[in-house]
């Protein structure tokens, strides 16, 4: 693949992004009632990651609740590290789908350069950060209650 094929595929994604992240910001206080379970994201605070390590876990479940879950270190979140984690989970919606056959288990390392962020990318996810620091702890399955929130994903958009 050439430097401008990669160019333009990395700017398709992160505009995905960017009307992802909106989307959910925007629906952040929609029922969630409303939603499958899919499209949703459970975004947590977590001590640690366990012998997984990585910056952050990203666990996609074939059946039960959450089937998306982000799990950031409490020592390194911020919003760079969210969008990033946001970021790996979409590549691997539009790879895999929303229904899976079995479980995903993504490792986060390294961060995206706070650069490559559209205005509304790094806004939508500061808020969607905000929200989670000051989040009220809540059971999270395999991870014991600690502070988390729920993001509205949207349903997958067919590819062109």
């Amino acid at each position: 693949m050439t430097i401008a094929a990669k160019l333009r595929a990395s700017q398709r994604i992160s505009i995905a992004i960017a009307f992802l992240v909106a989307l959910a910001a925007r629906e952040a206080t929609a029922q969630d009632q409303s939603h499958g379970a899919a499209e949703f994201v459970t975004v947590a605070l977590v001590p640690d990651l366990g012998p997984k390590g990585g910056d952050a876990l990203i666990e996609r479940h074939a059946s039960g609740d959450p089937k998306n879950l982000i799990l950031l270190r409490t020592d390194n979140a911020d919003e760079i590290m969210l969008a990033t984690a946001l970021a790996s989970l979409f590549k691997s919606r539009h790879k895999a789908g929303d229904v899976l056959a079995s479980n995903i288990l993504i490792r986060v390392t390294g961060r995206r350069l706070g650069t490559s962020m559209s205005t509304g990318e790094r806004a939508a996810a500061s808020a969607h950060f905000a929200r989670l620091k000051s989040a009220k702890p809540r059971p999270v399955p395999g991870h014991g209650t600690v502070p988390a929130i729920r993001i509205p994903m949207g349903p997958l958009m067919a590819a062109r």
